[in-house]
């Protein structure tokens, strides 16, 4: 804003271009995260409507960390993580032998027994947010 600024105020074409140049690149990555952002809830809601029995890349990486967190929340004293232990007595039925993040199986390990809440929480959050960031990227571009 404030290249824009000095450049209207000292009336220097560079500037502005410099200017308009940033805005739109700003504007692209803002559609790019949108788009990517829906497509990625997409995903997601099939996997929860359970449309999707395996996992991709992103919900692969959020179950390793899932699993790693929860591993870490019930072997330590640490109180940090204890919103993620009354999230999963509010949401799962997981057994309380499966500490390790180290199960492979499908159906063994915490996150695979809290997917779905896991899911619903996520999407609680995913979807405003896509749904925004497009248009507040729209109206930007609308002003232009």
């Amino acid at each position: 804003s404030m290249i824009g600024c000095l450049g209207a105020l000292r009336q220097n074409r560079k500037l502005l271009c410099v200017y308009m140049l940033l805005v739109m690149l700003t504007m692209a990555a803002e559609l790019w995260t949108a788009d990517l952002i829906v497509s990625e809830t997409d995903s997601l809601e099939d996997a929860r409507d359970g449309g999707s029995v395996g996992y991709d890349d992103t919900e692969t990486k959020l179950r390793e960390n899932f699993n790693t967190l929860y591993e870490e929340a019930t072997t330590s004293n640490n109180t940090d993580h204890q919103w993620l232990l009354d999230f999963v007595d509010d949401h799962c039925d997981i057994d309380d032998d499966i500490v390790s993040s180290s199960h492979s199986s499908e159906s063994d390990s915490p996150y695979d027994q809290c997917r779905y809440a896991v899911l619903d929480l996520l999407l609680d959050y995913l979807e405003p947010a896509g749904y925004i960031l497009a248009g507040v990227a729209g109206l930007e571009l609308l002003m232009l």
